[in-house]
């Protein structure tokens, strides 16, 4: 059997927050990964453009930006300042346009600064910086995630700072490992990037019982992705049967609008589990259990898109998963 499984990205495909039909950025098309986070947070007022109508997408976002984007996002309003008032921080003077920012932050603990009394706004922030801003500006107990003794990816491990806020961000679906298992939280982050875990957390805290279930479905299916890159079937379908377990509770929580693309995510889920299966048998050279399992998970696909068709690039990569599957049957 072939130990790579690639398959892309899910992020994004389960997103429910409604945004408008044309695109409000020039540069932002509906078929931009990053399309359904930035319509929706520019919707809710958290984000904006540029003067010449565009986003930025692909822009890296510093430290004092992704500030107040995250505070804007939690609704959090920002301090009142005096003129002249010292800042706390040896690198930001008091007439910094994010100060107000900045001081609300402070106050409330969800900023400190470095060890030597600096912020370093312009200074691009990275995914652990970031997740520990947001979750801090949502108050998430973390009680949960503290003291851990197992390493959460090949990159995060026990005794690591940032340990616990990747914990709670990978349990809920806010970030997922890449296929080599790894959750990169030393990488620098755009502007895409950051409105998409921001809409994340949204539709975690705000977006209702079934968007909630959508999203770990979706952060269980990477997972699936990632043992079977590691030529872990068993704990693939482990994956995969929470997956289900996830999409099930979200169909039973949803209501007649979303019902269609509940169903539809219940089938994708089911169809990986089928992959799942159909790997295991090959890698035991059971042939038509293999085929058996590709057949049923092509069919599950197809359901899926029937039901809605923002389901059909997941369908494109379940047909292309079961025919590398199928090339393993001798002739």
């Amino acid at each position: 059997m072939k130990k790579q499984i690639l398959i892309g990205v899910l992020a994004g495909v389960f997103g429910f927050v409604n945004v408008a039909q044309g695109a409000s950025f020039s540069d932002v098309s509906n078929d931009n990964t990053y399309y359904v986070a930035i319509e929706s947070l520019k919707n809710l007022g958290v984000v904006n453009g540029y003067a010449d109508g565009t986003f930025g997408p692909n822009n890296l976002v510093n430290r004092a930006e992704a500030l107040k984007m995250i505070l804007t996002s939690a609704g959090i309003e920002p301090a009142e300042v005096v003129v002249g008032e010292a800042t706390g921080f040896g690198d930001v003077g008091s007439g910094a346009w994010f100060v107000s920012y900045l001081k609300k932050a402070k106050n409330k603990g969800i900023v400190n600064g470095n060890p030597d009394g600096t912020f370093t706004p312009a200074r691009t922030v990275v995914r652990a910086e970031f997740l520990k801003m947001l979750l801090n500006s949502f108050a998430v107990d973390l009680s949960a995630h503290q003291n851990l003794t197992v390493d959460l990816a090949g990159d995060v491990k026990v005794g690591q700072w940032f340990l616990p806020y990747l914990s709670y961000a990978k349990n809920i679906g806010l970030v997922a490992p890449n296929l080599d298992n790894k959750l990169l939280p030393s990488e620098e982050l755009s502007r895409g990037e950051c409105a998409e875990i921001i809409y994340k957390m949204l539709i975690t805290q705000k977006g209702g019982d079934a968007q909630k279930m959508l999203n770990l479905t979706e952060s269980h299916l990477v997972s699936v992705l990632v043992e079977l890159n590691q030529n872990s079937p068993e704990e693939a379908i482990e994956e995969a049967n929470q997956a289900v377990f996830y999409s099930e509770k979200a169909l039973a929580a949803t209501t007649d609008e979303n019902s269609a693309i509940a169903k539809g995510a219940n089938r994708i889920a089911r169809s990986f589990r089928g992959l799942c299966f159909a790997y295991r048998a090959g890698a035991k050279s059971n042939w038509d259990e293999l085929r058996q399992y590709v057949e049923t998970a092509n069919t599950l696909a197809s359901e899926a898109v029937t039901l809605d068709s923002t389901f059909a690039g997941l369908q494109q990569k379940v047909n292309s998963i079961g025919t590398m599957l199928l090339e393993q049957i001798p002739e």
